[in-house]
């Protein structure tokens, strides 16, 4: 992923030079309807992520009916995002790749009312439950329900109303459900709910998977690459500004006519399955490919190895991605500028007029890769430094945190360094969840 990193970085230096004539217009199958379940995608428009990458995106919700998949292979659309079960889809044969997986954990679970005296998989037995109809699509949930000596012929299966008064009003005991927005609904009128998540029992899959083909990746290797950086730092932004994504899915985007509160829930709900197990967006890892993979073939929806190397998309050489243009970009640049904090060890510091901490092992890796000089002005204070970079003095700044006030003078790109900062406090305290207790 170290490649992913130079491209963001490189976005910062040429997007000035993109006009409206030169986006590449592309366009992004979701899954679903508009919600914040894509707001990163959203974002990434909205906020030029993808104008700076060179693109004109076209975003389409999800129209009842609509096989996703067949969508981007039959070039109906560039990219799309998609469940585990483009999977399946390899393994029959079709060209789909796997770019980035934003949820590293499903939100797909069992919903049932606390009224309704559902306590354990094990009172399921007999009772009626409303899936999608398609076992695959709910493999998640079909998984748990196996792994409790259960099968469907126990259960009474309901065609999904994706009516949440089907529950309220008896009308199913069971409905397979987001975490993100079923249990809000009820919490909202007040009725409590119980919730199987198939990650208790030890089922854990990746969801809402941006997708493309390998043609397109053969033709147009730089846009991939590029698409995938900017649909991430999207996705980024999103998270860390919650309220000012929620707000702009209201005025644009909101064509479920879902409230604030509904889909400030659904936002947090969702950043924890972004970051489950992680703190790296959209990470996909091969081994849980390949057991997710396993789980399927287990349940008979398919057959046969899948190659998950190749499945699985990844960036390989740094001239693979500049473009003409970015590389005439540097040619006149020849150097770019970089100021820091001064007196921050261990990240970074002016040391008799030398950069040494961490960040200068970055700024040599950058450096080399893009074949250009990075040049240190020397500052007295972090203070001096944030003035240069408003001023014009520094190109870049390698270890600003994000905060919405810089987002005035400054250009975010998104993290390549992650640097967790905790509470800690004595044994014997009582457990914190949040800042709020």
């Amino acid at each position: 992923m170290k490649n992913t990193k130079i491209i963001i970085l490189f976005m910062l230096f040429y997007s000035y030079l993109l006009s409206s004539d030169d986006l590449k217009k592309v366009s992004l199958q979701l899954q679903w309807k508009h919600q914040f379940q894509f707001a990163g995608y959203y974002i990434a428009k909205e906020r030029g992520f993808y104008k700076d990458a060179g693109f004109d995106v076209d975003i389409k919700e999800f129209e009842y009916g609509m096989n996703v998949p067949s969508e981007i292979i039959n070039k109906n659309s560039t990219y799309g995002t998609g469940r585990p079960t483009l999977m399946i889809n390899r393994s029959n044969g079709d060209d789909v790749v796997l770019l980035a997986s934003i949820f590293q954990s499903s939100p797909n679970i069992l919903l049932a009312t606390k009224e309704s005296g559902i306590k354990s998989i094990g009172d399921f037995k007999n009772k009626r439950i409303m899936v999608t109809g398609d076992a695959k699509e709910d493999a998640t949930i079909m998984s748990m329900i196996f792994s409790n000596a259960l099968s469907l012929d126990d259960l009474t299966v309901q065609e999904h109303s994706f009516d949440i008064n089907d529950l309220i009003n008896n009308k199913t005991d069971l409905m397979s459900s987001y975490i993100s927005n079923e249990p809000f609904l009820l919490q909202e009128r007040g009725i409590e709910s119980i919730i199987f998540d198939p990650k208790d029992y030890g089922f854990n899959f990746y969801n809402d998977i941006l997708f493309t083909t390998q043609k397109n990746i053969n033709k147009n290797p730089k846009d991939v690459q590029m698409f995938t950086a900017a649909s991430i730092k999207g996705w980024e932004y999103a998270f860390n500004n919650i309220e000012e994504s929620v707000d702009m899915i209201l005025k644009k985007y909101n064509t479920q006519n879902k409230s604030k509160k509904a889909l400030l829930y659904e936002a947090v709900e969702l950043k924890k399955l972004a970051y489950y197990n992680s703190d790296k967006l959209g990470k996909i890892d091969k081994d849980q490919v390949q057991k997710i993979y396993d789980y399927y073939r287990l349940m008979g929806f398919a057959k046969g190895d899948i190659d998950i190397e190749s499945f699985i998309y990844s960036i390989h050489d740094m001239d693979f991605l500049l473009n003409n243009e970015q590389q005439q970009y540097l040619k006149y640049k020849k150097k770019i500028t970089y100021c820091i904090d001064p007196n921050w060890m261990p990240v970074e510091k002016i040391q008799n007029g030398v950069h040494i901490g961490i960040s200068s092992d970055y700024i040599s890796n950058f450096s080399e890769q893009l074949g250009i000089p990075l040049v240190l002005i020397p500052t007295r204070s972090w203070e001096e430094s944030l003035n240069n970079i408003k001023n014009g003095k520094c190109d870049i700044i390698p270890m600003a945190a994000f905060s919405s006030q810089r987002m005035e003078y400054i250009n975010f790109t998104s993290a390549y360094l992650s640097s967790p900062a905790v509470i800690a406090t004595k044994l014997g305290v009582p457990f914190i969840d949040d800042l709020s207790q």
